[in-house]
């Protein structure tokens, strides 16, 4: 809200729709951008990018594994993809893709120590936390597990 009214007191509008409709993506704010990744239906390799000072869409490269329930975050001046599951919940996946807009180019982080999906990021102080997620498809299964990675 720019430090105006609280948010208690602002309407919601509604900006131009996803061009990819999809649940449940990875999403981040990197750089004022709104960063839009993967989810279902299917595998989606979909990357969209909201401006808010136009008020537009835009695609970027594809991310190199296409998943859903994925954490996303920005990292290291990166948009992250992390974890999630493949169609059918039943492959759960390690891996943390980073796409850089500087070089329009992805690349592959360290591999989570095991499969996550359902989770969410949050960067504090320069470190990446994953608390829980699913260490199966679906959502049978929950662990206790707080994972973290270093910004170095």
């Amino acid at each position: 809200n720019n430090g105006g009214d609280p948010p208690a007191t602002q309407p919601w509008t509604t900006p131009p729709p996803l061009p990819t409709a999809r649940y449940p993506p990875a999403g981040a704010v990197l750089s004022g951008l709104l960063y839009v990744a993967a989810g279902r239906p299917g595998d989606q390799t979909v990357v969209e990018v909201y401006a808010p000072s136009t008020d537009r869409w835009s695609s970027v490269p594809t991310v190199p594994l296409g998943r859903s329930s994925v954490a996303g975050a920005a990292f290291g001046g990166k948009f992250l993809v992390i974890g999630g599951e493949r169609r059918g919940e039943s492959t759960i996946e390690k891996e943390v893709d980073a796409y850089d807009p500087g070089t329009r180019r992805w690349s592959r982080l360290p591999d989570l120590p095991a499969g996550r999906q359902g989770i969410g990021a949050v960067v504090i102080g320069g470190r990446l936390y994953l608390p829980g997620g699913g260490p199966t498809g679906g959502g049978s299964q929950q662990t206790n597990t707080l994972l973290s990675l270093s910004c170095d």
